[in-house]
């Protein structure tokens, strides 16, 4: 779906939020609706790689973007790392500092989708109007789009190359 990917992304938080509450939430009998929980909070991972896709397209020039990878890989192994330690064992089932931690992670995570698709439709529209034309990333028979991406060779970042458009 055309401008879509971080809508996408932040609906997938959205579920994994929901998912979260019911196992946090929900009374300890009712087992089948909290085990329902656990089966729609991986939702969240399904933001990783379209989180990938999105600095792979959106994100121009090599150093800018090895940079940006190298700290979502570091911040993805940070919290791979500090995730399992907020499960307490004195906490047993509830999981109080756990659960409360996932639900605060993934409304920054959905927020912040939301904010990045805000801003790079914003700078696209900015752009347009600099430049007086308009241009759609998404186009399906737009020929320009590697022109924009590799402006003539040199290895622009995309706040560089004015006419880059970021797709949503």
């Amino acid at each position: 779906f055309k401008y879509s990917r971080c809508l996408v992304c932040a609906g997938n938080q959205i579920i994994a939020l929901v998912a979260a509450v019911m196992v946090y939430k929900v009374p300890l009998d009712q087992k089948w609706t909290r085990l329902g929980g656990m089966w729609l909070f991986p939702a969240y991972a399904a933001g990783f790689p379209l989180t990938l896709s999105i600095i792979g397209s959106d994100i121009a020039g090599y150093t800018k973007k090895t940079t940006v990878l190298a700290i979502l890989f570091i911040g993805y192994c940070a919290g791979n790392i500090a995730g399992p330690q907020l499960f307490l064992a004195k906490e047993a089932p509830r999981y109080e500092t756990a659960f409360e931690s996932i639900m605060i992670c993934v409304i920054i995570a959905a927020m912040c989708m939301i904010v990045l698709r805000q801003y790079m439709a914003w700078d696209n529209k900015r752009r347009d109007r600099e430049q007086g034309v308009h241009i759609d990333p998404e186009a399906s028979d737009d020929d320009d789009r590697d022109e924009r991406l590799v402006h003539a060779g040199l290895d622009e970042t995309d706040w560089a190359n004015r006419k880059f458009r970021y797709i949503l």
